[in-house]
């Protein structure tokens, strides 16, 4: 084959162009031995890196680059051939996954055995640092063309967490750094609309917006970097990629962070905006829930729409009277919900409105917790002895 320039070295792209076959055909080999011919193109990584690296068949499937419909088309066709299966998610019913069935993963193991072949060849010809090298020399070739391809069609970059691009982008906005955020928005373009990409226990896709306001939240110079992100290009209601669908603004009001609320919403975000992890609602059902009370109450005064148990939760007393009031009312499962919330946010006058409407004082609602039992972890030790008085028990002492 031709692949020096010059006469000297081989050039990389006849070298990259002459060695992609390796992988291919050991993987190929191994799966026909196996019975697995019927595995279609794209199959063995989707297959390999669900078994042997842990990736989820959407994430794998989006790295390949190819359309919603091709990639609908590949998860059907392991479907019916056996690969995988959709199943119920066990952790909220309403969701879909996919999972490897036996024959995925028996043809996972085909394809470990064929890379596995090649790796052992690779290691008898050259040492482990050249390897390394080689290692770091492909990855950052894949960041180069991921950067180009962003530059070229005005795509977002994906960047995993621990690329030198994330890190620092990262840092920049924990830290304040308007002028080094400007820089590297203007270093790298597509950075505004790009995603940081995680594994492990915080698998998902988060924007430069959810990398500001993830936990703790609270940064400096919050407003200028939300305006200076928004005028880049970066989309405000843009929602995390993974088990849920929250935007920046949930994010915010999850941590009580008023200045990124307020910076986010002046911006222009959503302030209904769905996707929260508390029953796919708006980031005044984050706030709520977990007790994010000044984020909640800024929501509010900045116009979010509220329920029942919202109104209760905030102590939102001619709120939640006109709703008791209304025909027809709330039904006895609302009302004992509503219950809950109030004790979950120590108000006792909406406790009182409550109790008088027959909600049940000893419901072992979220947490496996009652009334008495979310006064107490609030802090509201007078609402639960209150509580107490008109036959409410903890969690413990009903069973």
């Amino acid at each position: 084959m031709t692949t020096h320039a010059d006469g000297g070295a081989p050039v990389l792209p006849a070298l990259l162009r002459a060695a992609r076959g390796a992988y291919s055909r050991a993987i190929h080999t191994q799966l026909v031995a196996a019975g697995f011919e019927d595995l279609p193109r794209n199959g063995p990584f989707v297959l390999g890196g669900m078994a042997n690296r842990g990736g989820s068949a959407a994430d794998l499937i989006r790295t390949l680059g190819v359309t919603k419909q091709a990639a609908s088309q590949l998860v059907d066709t392991l479907v019916l051939r056996g690969y995988l299966e959709r199943q119920v998610d066990a952790d909220d019913r309403r969701r879909m996954v996919i999972g490897l069935t036996e024959r995925g993963r028996a043809a996972a193991g085909a394809v470990r055995h064929g890379v596995e072949a090649v790796d052992a060849q690779l290691a008898r010809r050259i040492s482990p640092a050249e390897l390394a090298g080689m290692r770091a020399g492909l990855l950052a070739l894949a960041q180069i063309a991921d950067r180009m391809q962003a530059a070229d069609g005005g795509a977002g970059l994906a960047l995993a967490d621990d690329d030198p691009l994330a890190v620092a982008v990262t840092a920049a906005l924990h830290a304040g750094d308007v002028a080094g955020v400007g820089r590297l928005l203007a270093e790298h373009p597509g950075l505004a609309t790009g995603r940081v990409v995680s594994g492990g226990g915080r698998a998902g896709e988060r924007t430069l917006l959810h990398v500001l306001a993830d936990h703790p939240g609270h940064r400096p110079r919050a407003a200028e970097l939300v305006a200076l992100l928004r005028a880049a290009g970066a989309d405000l209601d843009a929602p995390f990629v993974g088990a849920h669908a929250e935007t920046a603004l949930h994010w915010a009001a999850s941590n009580d962070d008023v200045d990124l609320v307020d910076a986010l919403l002046d911006a222009g975000a959503n302030i209904e905006a769905p996707g929260a992890v508390i029953g796919g609602g708006t980031p005044l059902a984050d706030a709520t829930a977990f007790g994010q009370w000044q984020a909640a109450d800024r929501l509010v005064r900045r116009g979010a729409r509220t329920n029942l148990f919202q109104e209760a939760a905030m102590g939102l007393m001619d709120r939640l009277e006109a709703r008791l009031a209304a025909t027809p009312g709330p039904d006895a499962e609302a009302l004992t919900h509503a219950l809950w919330g109030a004790c979950h946010g120590g108000r006792r006058e909406a406790a009182d409105a409550l109790l008088a409407r027959g909600a049940d004082v000893n419901w072992v609602g979220w947490d496996e917790k009652t009334p008495v039992d979310v006064a107490e972890r609030a802090g509201a030790g007078e609402l639960a002895a209150w509580l107490r008085e008109r036959g409410g028990r903890s969690a413990t002492e009903l069973r």
